[in-house]
């Protein structure tokens, strides 16, 4: 694992951040989680642009002191340091150092903290993405648009950690979050479709969701395959009648859910739409499976 710390290579067992960085007291900060194929990240400039935009929406002064370009740099040269061809990236901004405790933005200090952590990512194997995961519909809501905009990826993610460990507790693997109206949003850290009659469905931005860029990757291949995609605001109930359920996030790409609160999804094994989708997302990103059972 390869850790920076405000762009200098730092030992992630000895690594001092202040007691007082706002991202530690508060959760006040953004972040971008990247995917390393072939030693090459993934839409980079995608992340970006979203970190940018996330940090404006906080009001975090990001560019005020890291340029762009730092940043890409910063990136390349912690995957090169670290010489893998799979990784997963977590590019983290908080607002830094306050001169003491409380809310207040004007309280931080000099420049925000920027972390970078490259980590060795073993890719599913072809076997597991025929398998697919289980997940249940948990209790815990999405944050409504109203209290965190959507366009920010916060790394406030309390609702999601109590989601993860209400879904671990019932021996799942993904838990499947509503909003405060109890229409599907996405799981803890994935977005999420669904097939029903041959037609995909995909939940609505306007329930909080964050508009994930693999999502967006799977709406345009979706597209170009030929299949009807509807952005729709759906009771957790229409799930139950799915042909099949999949999540779309960056370090899997296309995922099935085959279990959901312990019944079988469609044949309970990965679906030939989520396979055609995976299959143009890896053709895509120049990604491949491992063929081992």
């Amino acid at each position: 694992m390869i850790v920076l710390v405000n762009g200098k290579i730092a030992d992630p067992d000895s690594t001092l951040i202040s007691p007082l960085d706002r991202g530690f007291l508060y959760g006040d900060g953004c972040f971008e989680t990247l995917r390393v194929a072939g030693g090459r990240p993934i839409e980079l400039e995608a992340h970006l642009d979203r970190l940018a935009g996330s940090a404006e929406t906080l009001r975090i002064p990001l560019f005020a002191h890291w340029s762009r370009l730092q940043l890409s740099e910063q990136i390349l040269a912690a995957i090169q340091h670290d010489g893998g061809d799979s990784a997963i990236i977590r590019l983290s901004v908080s607002r830094g150092r306050a001169h003491r405790p409380g809310l207040s933005p004007r309280l931080a200090e000099g420049q925000p903290t920027v972390t970078i952590i490259v980590i060795p990512h073993q890719p599913l194997a072809a076997s597991q993405y025929r398998r697919g995961i289980s997940a249940i519909v948990s209790r815990y809501r999405r944050i409504p648009a109203e209290c965190i905009p959507v366009e920010a990826k916060a790394t406030h993610y309390l609702p999601g950690i109590l989601a993860t460990a209400e879904a671990e507790e019932a021996g799942a693997d993904e838990a499947i979050m509503l909003d405060i109206h109890g229409q599907v949003a996405e799981t803890t850290v994935a977005n999420l479709f669904w097939c029903a009659g041959g037609t995909l469905f995909t939940p609505d931005p306007s329930t909080g969701l964050l508009p994930g860029i693999t999502r967006r990757a799977i709406l345009e291949l979706a597209s170009e395959a030929g299949f009807s995609v509807h952005e729709v605001c759906a009771p957790a109930l229409a799930l139950a009648s799915a042909d099949e359920i999949f999540i779309t996030k960056t370090s899997v790409g296309v995922l099935s859910i085959t279990r959901l609160d312990r019944i079988a999804v469609g044949a309970g094994v990965q679906g030939p739409v989520s396979a055609e989708l995976l299959r143009r997302y890896l053709a895509r990103y120049r990604i491949s499976l491992e063929a081992t059972e």
